[in-house]
């Protein structure tokens, strides 16, 4: 997945296809702007009404967003993306788990080339040293038609991530183990039964309770 800048313009093209290409850059990176500012609006407002949900939250911690352009036929960097956009946003020993339950997330954007446009929204929660984090995440592609400029790059991605901490006092046993479940099977590979898998939900979610 590549950055959306002059550096994609090819060298050798005359100044008025280098005009066009400076001038559809400029309007895909307005596109993506957009989508982010509305992406962030919409999930800043839900985690702030979030106190008759099942997760409420105590305090947004951060937020963060990013637009890229890549292939389908070639996606295999989309992890790559991910540690690029996660890095320092989330502790380094969780970077892995966070990357695998959004890549695990997100694949069907990428596998579907039917539709236009496409967003997943999804969640989950994470420990994070003395606090149990949420993070809300959406990501949206679109497909691009073809381009002297982004040959062979055919799809936009747009990613925006807000990282808030749980208000664990409101939160039940039981609904929690259901949304904690998959962060403990990326945690713990070696751990595939249920009863086991929710022997480690429970333990998290005594720490943060207590």
């Amino acid at each position: 997945m590549k950055k959306i800048t002059e550096a994609l313009i090819p060298k050798n093209l005359s100044d008025e296809l280098k005009n066009e290409s400076q001038a559809y850059m400029e309007t895909l990176n307005d596109l993506g702007k957009s989508k982010i500012n509305n992406y962030k609006e919409e999930i800043k407002i839900n985690l702030i009404d979030s106190n008759g949900k099942t997760f409420p939250v105590n305090a947004i911690l951060s937020v963060i967003s990013d637009i890229r352009i890549c292939s389908r036929k070639h996606t295999d960097d989309i992890g790559k993306t991910l540690d690029e956009i996660l890095k320092g946003f989330i502790i380094e020993e969780k970077e892995h788990v966070s990357k695998t339950l959004i890549s695990n997330s997100i694949e069907p954007l990428f596998t579907n080339s039917d539709n236009t446009e496409s967003e997943i929204k999804d969640y989950f929660l994470i420990s994070e040293d003395r606090f149990l984090n949420r993070l809300d995440f959406v990501c949206w592609t679109r497909n691009l038609k073809p381009n002297v400029l982004i040959e062979n790059l055919d799809t936009m991605f747009v990613f925006v991530m807000y990282k808030s901490t749980v208000d664990m006092k409101k939160v039940h046993a039981n609904d929690f183990i259901k949304a904690y479940m998959k962060t403990v099977k990326i945690e713990n590979p070696e751990v595939d039964k249920v009863d086991e898998i929710t022997n480690k939900c429970i333990e998290i979610y005594k720490k943060y309770r207590y």
